[in-house]
């Protein structure tokens, strides 16, 4: 018996579990061998069609999107451009173009969007032509006007008229998402591909190849909410909403931060709601509470608290107060996931100076030998470069009096209350409260409630202020 007949007579079970280690160009290989892998690996390889804006890239994709159409599951486009580069014609190669659109791919449920583009550093007159847009406000007039001058905007407007002309997709994802406005925008079908969508993610553009404060730079404090505002109010069937800041760490409102793009935002379906790199503030309390009808799961993992004196006008001061008003609001939450261990804390940016390294092993030491035990992350960041770091006398404080892990516990029974009665507690049709706000930095009007409850004190472990470096 040949090695061929001998490999092909084993079973399905078998060739599956060969097939899962191999790498891609190995799986391409196999296919050709044979009718018998050919039928086990042509629906893997093209279940996801991943390409970019390159000369020769598009026409092959298309040609596999006409041939394999019924089998993609997933497309994955790169956006990239130089930011000095004019704009040619068209911007977008027309092949990818037409795999955007969807027109050979009825099954697709999955767009991946890759915004990658280089900026040019500061030049002696500030900032570079091609960046007006963070300083200045763009009217329609001045978005075409660019639109037909740099590439890079030309991009970004040709890759949205092409994704919203899909009608299959459900779930958009945007890796780099750039705040910056595109005249698609104002299109009729952008509208209604937003409304398709029922799962979306958020991935800010990280500052690479920028000035290191460019996240908060006022232009981007300003643009920032005016372009997510474009996007989420036409999220009307939109179930799951990932928000990444990345290096911007979104929330609060003073004069170094970029608020969370959730003022006056109103999600009617939904149910999953995760943020990342965000600081818990005001804004968050009355997103939560305007939704506490709908939402199911509330991912704040990753999330940070301030309590800087700069935030002395937010409410939310402790991640206390933050849980304790989720309980009053009484929601249909099932799922809560918060907090950290200390595998997860000793990885975090701490200061340098060997006190501020002592007072963490403290608290890593006493989460080890408690693994039952959380800890819910207070951070800073320098000014210059808008890094977080953590904010090492109230991680400590937080930790020894122990109230953010009461308040915690008391979310976390209400939530299981709700999962063993089907998340039906609260039964009152959705309250779209009419939210009060104030400018120079103060967030919205709402009732907070005051944590009193204390834990006994827990391990002592040293502290120290937050001087300013």
């Amino acid at each position: 018996m040949s090695l061929h007949s001998s490999i092909t007579a084993l079973a399905t079970e078998t060739h599956l579990q060969i097939i899962r280690n191999l790498t891609f160009l190995d799986k391409v290989h196999l296919s050709a061998t044979c009718k018998l892998f050919r039928k086990l690996l042509v629906p893997d390889l093209f279940k996801k069609l991943d390409f970019a804006n390159w000369d020769d890239g598009p026409a092959a994709v298309l040609a596999l999107a006409q041939t394999y159409g019924q089998l993609q599951e997933a497309l994955a486009f790169t956006v990239t451009a130089q930011s000095s580069e004019e704009t040619e014609t068209p911007a977008v190669l027309y092949d990818a173009a037409a795999v955007l659109s969807g027109r050979w791919t009825p099954n697709v449920s999955t767009i991946v969007l890759t915004f990658d583009f280089e900026f040019e550093d500061f030049g002696e007159g500030g900032w570079s032509d091609e960046r007006k847009w963070l300083e200045t406000p763009e009217n329609d007039d001045d978005v075409a006007l660019a639109e037909k001058k740099y590439l890079w905007r030309a991009v970004v407007n040709e890759t949205w008229l092409a994704v919203s002309k899909n009608k299959t997709a459900k779930a958009l994802i945007i890796d780099g998402f750039f705040p910056v406005l595109a005249s698609a925008y104002r299109n009729p079908e952008f509208t209604r591909f937003l409304g398709q969508i029922e799962h979306i993610v958020f991935n800010l553009a990280s500052d690479e190849g920028m000035p290191d404060s460019w996240p908060y730079h006022h232009g981007f404090q300003r643009i920032f909410p005016e372009v997510s505002a474009i996007f989420l109010t036409r999220l009307k069937s939109v179930v799951s909403l990932h928000l990444d800041g990345n290096h911007s760490v979104l929330g609060l409102s003073s004069y170094a931060h970029t608020p969370l793009p959730l003022r006056g935002i109103v999600l009617p379906s939904l149910r999953r709601l995760t943020l990342r790199n965000c600081f818990i503030d005001d804004e968050l309390v009355c997103f939560l509470r305007q939704h506490r009808a709908t939402l199911a799961s509330l991912n704040v993992q990753d999330c940070f608290c301030m309590p800087h004196p700069w935030t002395a006008d937010d409410a939310v001061k402790t991640w206390a107060i933050f849980f304790d008003q989720f309980v009053e609001m009484r929601p249909v939450l099932t799922e809560i996931v918060a907090g950290h261990n200390a595998d997860w804390l000793s990885r975090q940016r701490w200061r340098p100076e060997a006190r501020y390294a002592e007072t963490r092993e403290g608290i890593c030491d006493a989460l080890r030998g408690n693994p039952g035990r959380k800890h819910f992350c207070y951070a800073d960041f320098n000014k210059e470069t808008g890094r977080t770091r953590m904010a090492v006398e109230a991680n400590a404080e937080s930790f020894r009096n122990g109230r953010d892990w009461a308040a915690y516990q008391r979310l976390v029974d209400l939530v299981e209350d709700n999962a063993v009665n089907g998340g039906d507690i609260y039964q009152e049709p959705i309250e779209y409260i009419e939210v009060q706000y104030y400018t120079h930095g103060e967030d919205c009007m709402c009732d907070y409630s005051k944590d009193g409850v204390w834990l006994r004190e827990l391990e002592e472990f040293p502290t120290t202020s937050d001087e300013e470096e």
